[in-house]
């Protein structure tokens, strides 16, 4: 993972997951000792280690959060360089925005637009590399790192933005900036309203629930626009421009499950 350009932290939980040998590797071994490669011994002994790893990994996976502060300091090792040096160039900054994605796009379009000064974090190496050559602030990093968040200036932001789409991280920072700034607005991303209750119960600003904005956003055309086709038409050569932009950077939207 670090030679992919990742960081430790997600060097580590990736590595957790790939920690146990597969089931696969019992049939290798199986059908080694039947045309008589392999010694039954050498079954017995891989039997052996695929039961005590899949065994630990699955506890390993479920305490990762817990184990990784204690393990951090020994995987400096593998800390990507590109990302130590993305965060000495870090620039002021008043709004921090989480995850530079789909959503992400149009939100930083909006912070050029007015004129604020703005941070953009992502765990994605190839997305930092790209918006350093574009000259934008930016940061690599994961939402869920607690000690990215310490090293972030949370204190004075004024507003911070996250389309992780994973619920743990959004919770992870929403507290975490709650508990060190009372007065930013702090707006995130969620797909289950049961999910969003509990990030407003926790003090979000706002929550965006993308597959209701769309209809929202198509009722408000609606009242807007009444029956002029002038004006969708409009609309419509927006759409395309913005569809194209999106396509150049290699944007495309989440596959939908077809329901009979």
């Amino acid at each position: 993972m670090s030679a992919l350009g990742y960081g430790k932290r997600i060097g580590f939980f990736t590595g957790l997951t790939m920690a146990q040998i597969s089931e696969f590797s019992l049939i290798l071994v199986a059908m080694g000792v039947k045309i008589g490669h392999l010694s039954s011994e050498i079954l017995s002994m891989v039997t052996v280690i695929g039961l005590i790893t899949i065994a630990g990994s699955t506890y390993l996976i479920m305490y990762a959060e817990k184990i990784y502060p204690y393990v951090a300091p020994f995987l400096v090792l593998f800390e990507r360089k590109g990302a130590k040096e993305s965060k000495k160039k870090v620039r002021e900054y008043n709004i921090i925005l989480f995850g530079y994605n789909r959503i992400g796009y149009d939100i930083l379009n909006a912070f050029k637009k007015i004129k604020k000064k703005f941070l953009v974090v992502d765990y994605n190496p190839d997305t930092i590399n790209s918006l350093n050559k574009a000259g934008v602030n930016c940061m690599y990093g994961d939402a869920n790192d607690s000690e990215l968040l310490d090293e972030l200036d949370l204190k004075n932001v004024k507003m911070v933005i996250s389309t992780v789409p994973e619920f743990e991280a959004n919770l992870v920072l929403l507290n975490k900036v709650r508990r060190v700034n009372k007065k930013a607005i702090v707006i995130v991303v969620s797909h289950q309203i049961d999910e969003a209750h509990v990030f407003y119960n926790n003090g979000a600003s706002y929550v965006l629930m993308p597959h209701f904005l769309g209809g929202h956003y198509a009722s408000n055309m609606i009242m807007k626009h009444g029956f002029s086709k002038k004006k969708f038409l409009g609309e419509k050569r927006k759409h395309i421009s913005n569809l194209k932009k999106r396509k150049k950077v290699g944007h495309e939207h989440p596959k939908v499950e077809k329901h009979r």
